[in-house]
């Protein structure tokens, strides 16, 4: 496998949310158990996300410079296809991890009121 080249690596850095960074460099940051649950929850989600949306950019270059190479083209859509299915599950993943905070009372949309 290549190496990770520094102008991605710096466009990985770029394109990493702000409250991300914020939540890592302690800025804003409560000593509730709440509060550190639901950063800990952000920051995976959004560092994931990153990674997926990076993912899905890789597979549709490969995609696209397949240039009638059946191999090449069959593996962009494999990456195509993975990091969709990434984004789903990492965004179902988000969506009940909340509820179940909301539920406990842990500052989520949950049942409580």
């Amino acid at each position: 496998m290549k190496k990770l080249s520094p102008t991605i690596f710096a466009a990985i850095l770029t394109l990493l949310p702000n409250s991300a960074l914020a939540a890592l460099t302690g800025v804003g940051w409560s000593n509730s158990l709440e509060m550190l649950i639901d950063k800990i929850i952000n920051i995976i989600t959004a560092l994931a996300g990153v990674v997926l949306v990076i993912f899905l950019i890789w597979g549709g270059i490969t995609y696209i410079t397949a240039a009638g190479n059946e191999e090449q083209s069959g593996k962009g859509k494999k990456i195509v296809f993975d990091a969709i299915i990434g984004i789903v599950i990492v965004g179902a993943a988000f969506a009940l991890a909340k509820y179940v905070m909301g539920i406990l009372n842990l500052g989520g949309p949950g049942l409580a009121e």
